[in-house]
């Protein structure tokens, strides 16, 4: 070139491309294009006066593209377009009038290849595919007769640009042929050159983008065999840069998406041991960042994931594990000013735990996971009531949760939680009358309803819901968006609608009302929590004395000199509940809801008052008040969503449910008998299913309580003795779980009476005599007011005993 330049030119002309260089260098393209605009005018002034100076024209047309390169980095696609065509018939003269220089046709290819991806930029994707086909035709060409691996790798890279247009396209037979000549292309340049990284990148890249492309064309296989070998070029690429940031980055995101295809293809073995593996992975890149937030995010996710993939192929019982830890990883970021999409995602993790927990037949757990998800939607519903996944999510857990109480014999609280959720739906469906899938979710809610309304024996406003469930469903016959759910939601109605005509059995209501005589634990010692303020310890030595109202009228007196006083107001509170003060207990209690919502203790004590385990010591029999039953553990429930790490919480919710678990046994005994003398045993049964599940489900919610309260303080013996004797009393066949609880009772708790007598019951069913002997020995020895019981018991054993 600088045989065409004077010395002054020659001078002036570097200088300017130097100037370029420098603002390049510091992406400064708005000054690097004004350089190449005065280069520009220069040369063509040149090239004016000398038209074969052939090095000053290929300069002017990289010029071209340089300006094409900066307008495509800023997104300027119409003046990067316009740049690549002032190049071209430049760099098309020069490859016609020199055809024998391999450079000139190379820059000519690259021209047309850079053309061709800001095609693809703004959608033009058949002028695209012209240019690149221009650029492969010259770039295959000179890697015929030329060595230069830079020719090959822009050949690559012009394979790839061409399979993103069959993507684009949905053309997936065009998209794989061009990512495999891309792939047969980089695999040659890696055998030549094994140390060069960009060529093993673009190549698992190749891998990667095929594995895409075969999941769009529904072809699993090949794309998990791609994935695969993404993965693994990847980790070759990793283990080659071990200090590469962004190859480590690229192998975790293939080994992400090999995930997500492997956990829709099993069995799951391979599924597994990549989860692992990317678990491994971010644990341990979590230990060198400072802001970990991100990580533990992905993992928190790849975890719900897998807990996902399990639970779809009903290994429930991992999938729960799953689950657990999944909201354990993502409630640590919604819990510290997260996001709403880590507070979301941690909401939808502990819904979908609450599913599977349901289908392994643990109702508590559930209720509890879909109370805390329907916790964490109706905050985030507060706070951007616009969004329309919070409020139908919200509106969608209440209606589970009725289904959840429906199925488990709660027809009452079902049909609340179902109103809420109309409620929810119907208030949005005021203002976005066009959301389909809300209309089409608030029917099938209504349907729900129905179905309670007519187990309960209420029939025409059972016919009522159903009515206008179809009615809603069958306005939107004419939207898309409905799809296939619409048929499925218009069959439930009519079911229910059939089923209106069929004869009724007697309702729940019937079955619920029936009183039962329950007799109740004695309730625990007030102030089972010290507290410090003034005053404390005098009011704690009057209630060890037993000396209640002076301790009531000590609280009275620090109340009245501060009315605000939360800890003495919720002494005071306890002291009434002992004293079987139930009303003035619970006016106290109100007072602190309204002072402190959030506050866990409060909606404790007030389970205690409502369950009326009020006085510390046994009561006798007395009729069961089911509401007020289950108001109690509504309030426990409460208690457990703000603190869930309290045992003693769990544990009185538990003898909630044995309560509630007796009752319901008792009535489908009585029910049953009374129907089978009219009807027949198995109409009978059919009859009094809904409280035979009534029974199962509050038999199933007091162990759930008990063994979470065991896992939170495993030495406690009044929750193993309570665990024992709610598997011997409620049903049979779970006499060796009960043994073992009682064993562990009286290790932990060995003057406890009761898990001798009970073990001395068992061991005597099995006929180990002398085993029972030994048990009913030590009762004797810690209460011979036994003695009776033990001798009507156990006839056989002898008098010294």
């Amino acid at each position: 070139m600088d045989e065409f330049l004077t010395d002054v030119e020659r001078t002036e002309l570097h200088q300017l491309l130097e100037q370029m260089r420098g603002h390049l260098a510091q992406y400064d393209g708005e000054r690097a294009r004004q350089t190449c605009e005065v280069v520009i005018a220069k040369l063509e002034r040149l090239i004016e006066q000398q038209p074969e100076a052939h090095p000053l024209a290929d300069l002017l047309a990289g010029m071209h593209d340089n300006i094409g390169n900066i307008a495509a980095r800023n997104q300027s696609t119409a003046a990067a377009e316009a740049a690549f065509r002032r190049a071209l018939p430049i760099r098309k003269s020069l490859v016609a009038s020199h055809p024998k220089q391999a450079a000139y046709r190379h820059r000519l290819a690259l021209t047309h290849a850079q053309l061709g991806t800001v095609l693809i930029g703004t959608h033009q994707y058949a002028k695209a595919d012209e240019s690149l086909d221009a650029a492969i035709q010259l770039l295959q060409r000179l890697s015929d007769t030329e060595t230069n691996p830079k020719i090959q790798h822009d050949l690559a890279q012009a394979y790839f640009n061409r399979g993103y247009i069959g993507e684009a396209l949905r053309r997936g037979n065009q998209a794989v042929e061009s990512y495999v000549q891309a792939q047969t292309v980089l695999e040659g340049l890696i055998e030549q050159y094994p140390k060069q990284p960009d060529y093993r990148f673009d190549l698992a890249r190749a891998h990667s983008n095929l594995s895409q492309i075969f999941q769009q064309m529904r072809r699993l296989p090949e794309a998990i065999e791609q994935a695969e070998r993404a993965v693994a070029r990847f980790d070759e690429l990793h283990r080659l840069k071990p200090d590469e940031a962004a190859f480590a980055t690229a192998h975790l995101r293939a080994l992400e998406t090999l995930f997500s295809l492997t956990i829709a293809q099993p069995p799951l073995d391979r599924a597994k041991e990549i989860y692992q593996q990317l678990t491994r992975i971010r644990q341990q890149r979590m230990q060198s960042m400072a802001d970990r937030t991100e990580e533990e995010f992905a993992l928190g996710l790849t975890t719900l994931q897998w807990a996902s993939a399990l639970h779809d192929q009903k290994q429930l019982s991992d999938a729960a594990e799953q689950y657990d830890l999944a909201s354990e990883q993502l409630a640590r970021l919604a819990g510290r000013g997260g996001t709403a999409q880590h507070r979301h995602v941690y909401a939808s993790t502990l819904f979908d735990r609450g599913i599977c927990f349901a289908d392994l037949g643990r109702p508590d757990a559930s209720e509890e996971s879909y109370r805390r998800a329907e916790r964490v939607w109706e905050h985030l519903r507060e706070e951007y009531p616009q969004e329309r996944a919070f409020t139908s999510r919200y509106a969608g857990t209440l209606n589970h949760r009725g289904i959840l109480n429906q199925n488990t014999g709660r027809p009452h609280r079902a049909i609340t939680l179902y109103e809420a959720s109309l409620a929810v739906r119907t208030e949005w469906g005021q203002s976005h009358p066009d959301d389909a899938d809300n209309a089409l979710y608030l029917a099938g809610t209504q349907c729900n309803l129905g179905h309670t309304l007519r187990q309960l024996g209420q029939l025409e406003s059972a016919a009522e819901q159903y009515r206008e469930s179809e009615r809603r469903l069958l306005a939107l016959r004419e939207t898309p968006a409905a799809g296939p759910r619409l048929d499925a939601f218009l069959k439930n109605v009519h079911d229910g609608l059939a089923a209106l005509q069929s004869p009724q059995p007697p309702s729940l209501q019937k079955l619920h009302s029936a009183t039962v005589q329950v007799s109740r634990p004695a309730g625990p010692q007030p102030l089972w929590r010290a507290h410090a303020y003034r005053g404390y310890e005098a009011i704690r030595t009057a209630v060890d004395h037993d000396d209640f109202p002076n301790a009531i009228r000590q609280l009275d007196a620090i109340l009245a000199a501060d009315d605000s006083h939360v800890q003495a107001r919720l002494d005071r509170a306890d002291l009434l509940r002992a004293m079987g003060r139930a009303e003035d207990a619970l006016a106290d209690l109100n007072r602190l809801h309204d002072a402190r919502p959030d506050e866990a203790e409060p909606w404790f004590l007030r389970g205690l008052v409502l369950a009326r385990f009020c006085e510390p010591k046994e009561g006798g029999l007395s009729p069961l008040d089911d509401d007020a039953l289950d108001q109690a553990i509504e309030a426990f429930d409460e208690a457990l969503i703000l603190d869930p790490q309290q045992s003693r919480y769990r544990y009185w919710k538990g003898l909630a449910h044995e309560i509630a678990a007796h009752a319901a046994q008792s009535r489908v005994r009585a029910q049953f008998a009374a129907f089978e003398k009219l009807h027949g045993g198995e109409v009978a049964r059919e009859w009094v299913q809904p409280a035979i599940n009534r029974f199962r489900c509050e038999f199933q919610r007091a162990r759930e309580s008990f063994e979470a309260a065991l896992r939170l303080q495993p030495d406690d013996g009044e929750a193993w003795y309570a665990l024992g004797r709610l598997l011997v009393d409620l049903e049979p066949g779970h006499e060796l779980d009960a043994r073992k609880a009682f064993r562990q009772a009286v290790q932990f708790r060995p003057t406890l009476p009761h898990p001798w007598l009970e073990l001395a019951k068992l061991a005597d069913a099995a006929g180990e005599r002398e085993l029972a002997r030994d048990c009913l020995t030590q009762l004797l020895r810690l209460d011979a007011s036994y003695r009776g019981t033990v001798h009507r018991l156990f006839p056989w054993l002898d008098a010294t005993a």
